[in-house]
């Protein structure tokens, strides 16, 4: 039988070619199959979501569950983290939404104070406190009302603005936090109050106590408590926020 021979140069020509449309495509493959792992964890997530869950299996579990490698698995969670889809603590897990700004989970040493300032929790003020003012004057009780009474009588009996004077001035807010009977709200008070008390709000205590009298202080407090007495929303309303917006005159100036 013949020997059949074969043009080397076409093989090598071939091999060539092949190798080339390997390197070419090679990029397009690995897209693909990093798009498809993408839209398998996406999937998975969606239906923990619908579930009213918020943290996803651990690792290994989770590789099985999506049906793709652990180190496949990394580099979709890595682009769902960058995407803020998801946050991981080494040790913690893994969770849906964006990583909490403080708190367990947050990753950070350092306490909310640190990371705000007083011209933004005056704006916060503003935002939440006319509202629970207004709440207050639908929904005060007997005792809370009772409270906020016993902090007016306990602001008129100090003869200035001393230490004592801030403490049954917050006090007075919280009650009206609690008489708008939202527990969710008054936490957000207590939150914004616990951020009162450090840095530059000793500087700007003195400006507040220089610059404002106990009358009109007290006037301010009186003009708030009988609308919420009267059960009168609007006004309780608006006698909270004019109150806010001269101590914030006084602090910044605006």
């Amino acid at each position: 039988m013949a020997e059949i021979t074969v043009n080397k140069p076409i093989i090598k020509r071939r091999r060539v070619k092949a190798d080339l449309e390997k390197v070419v495509n090679e990029p397009i493959i690995k897209r693909r199959r990093v798009k498809d792992d993408l839209e398998k964890v996406r999937s998975y997530i969606k239906d923990v979501r619908e579930k009213g869950e918020d943290r996803l299996l651990p690792e290994r579990e989770l590789a099985e569950a999506v049906g793709v490698t652990r180190s496949r698995l990394r580099g979709a969670l890595k682009k769902l983290v960058d995407e803020e889809v998801i946050w991981r603590e080494v040790g913690n897990g893994t969770y849906l939404g964006q990583r909490p700004l403080v708190g367990p989970g947050s990753g950070r040493k350092i306490e909310l104070s640190e990371l705000t300032n007083p011209q933004e929790v005056m704006e916060a003020r503003l935002l939440l406190e006319p509202e629970l003012a207004r709440r207050a004057a639908m929904r005060a009780r007997g005792e809370h009302i009772t409270e906020m009474e016993l902090c007016m009588q306990k602001m008129s009996d100090l003869t200035s603005h001393q230490s004592d004077w801030s403490f049954w001035d917050r006090r007075f807010h919280r009650a009206i936090g609690r008489a708008a009977n939202n527990t969710l709200l008054l936490a957000l008070l207590e939150t914004i109050q616990a951020n009162m008390d450090r840095g530059t709000w000793g500087e700007l205590s003195e400006k507040l106590h220089h610059s404002s009298s106990s009358e009109g202080s007290m006037q301010d407090h009186l003009a708030i408590l009988t609308p919420i007495k009267n059960r009168n929303s609007t006004a309780a309303y608006e006698a909270m926020r004019a109150h806010l917006l001269r101590v914030q005159n006084i602090y910044f100036g605006v």
